[in-house]
């Protein structure tokens, strides 16, 4: 939630930046006017998402059939989550301001889905380790019972 949490305090600000390459953590974007904080979070979510690509492919590649189907399900039911709860923030952060809904609710919307990302990307590389501890100790039962 750090993107989403900063995006609301830099929503109070509105300084004068603009730069085309922002730092990884839009947190560092000094005088975060909308369209720099817009762009910042847009290459945040882009970063973020790629990262999770690849974590949920390299994934999809080391499973036996049935996982791979059963990931494919969770990532569709995770997506949909994903989608309600980010859009919930939205709601309930612009509730009392219609006006910043319709100006900031965009790269709220945007921020939170890069947080969840990051957290969803967390998760799929925790269970590639999983999967790879299983089949270092499936080697290992093999090769014992073979001596």
């Amino acid at each position: 939630m750090k993107t989403a949490a900063f995006l609301l305090v830099a929503m109070l600000f509105h300084g004068g930046v603009q730069a085309q390459e922002f730092p990884e953590n839009c947190e560092d974007v000094p005088g975060a006017d909308r369209l720099t904080v817009e762009t910042c979070t847009r290459q945040a979510l882009d970063r973020q998402h790629q990262a999770m690509e690849s974590a949920y492919r390299q994934l999809h590649a080391s499973l036996p059939q049935a996982e791979a189907a059963a990931l494919e399900a969770g990532q569709r039911d995770w997506q949909v989550y994903q989608q309600s709860y980010c859009r919930l923030f939205v709601q309930i952060s612009g509730a009392e301001n219609p006006a910043w809904a319709m100006t900031w609710g965009e790269i709220a919307q945007a921020g939170c889905e890069a947080d969840q990302i990051e957290g969803r990307t967390a998760q799929l590389k925790a269970l590639h380790n999983i999967v790879e501890l299983r089949t270092r100790q499936g080697e290992a039962i093999i090769e014992d019972t073979s001596r």
